[in-house]
């Protein structure tokens, strides 16, 4: 493998980060210990700039070119976008339905695991369960629809592309970038 440049980042197989490089994971480090590579990256990726600076958040993310695209909004180098988890609005659901099943007859237990709600309160009084056991699958009938609320109660969900976990690493130790 041919010598690095000192900042050049680089994807890994391994568990651990090799010599002369260290995991792209946000850590802070002194300025004092690493100014070759504080030379190079400076606060792009966070700090101070009088103690310390950060290494880039690599891990959990995407890498992504900086710049634009065909449109698609400028990308500033060193900033994060996106994010891992989003909240969808009814607006970005599609149309659907749901449809609730009931039993026909009264209900005669107060198990509702595994069981459909019954349509009618039996005579025993108030405090009886609405609960009948699967027993007689011909008495399953459609409620009304009228009788289901809103889906979604704006809870988010988990928005990541497929992935495949690899360690980032930077080298600490190499050639220093000339600028051409």
């Amino acid at each position: 493998m041919s010598e690095p440049f000192i900042g050049e980042i680089r994807t890994f197989p391994y568990t651990y980060a090799p010599a002369g490089w260290m995991s792209c994971d946000g850590q802070y480090l002194q300025i004092g210990q690493f100014s070759t590579l504080y030379a190079i990256i400076g606060t792009l990726y966070g700090g101070d700039g009088r103690t310390d600076f950060r290494l880039p958040p690599l891990n959990a993310s995407a890498v992504m070119g900086n710049g634009t695209g065909p449109a698609l909004p400028y990308s500033r180098q060193g900033y994060a976008y996106g994010a891992s988890e989003i909240t969808l609005q009814p607006s970005q659901l599609p149309q659907h339905t749901h449809t609730a099943r009931a039993e026909q007859d009264l209900s005669d237990t107060d198990a509702p695991t595994g069981s459909y709600v019954s349509i009618f309160q039996t005579p025993a009084g108030p405090g009886v369960p609405v609960y009948k056991e699967k027993d007689d699958s011909t008495q399953i009938v459609d409620m009304n629809q009228s009788a289901l609320a809103t889906a979604g109660a704006t809870q988010s969900h988990y928005n990541m592309q497929p992935y495949l976990p690899l360690r980032f690493c930077i080298a600490i130790i190499g050639i220093f970038p000339s600028r051409s």
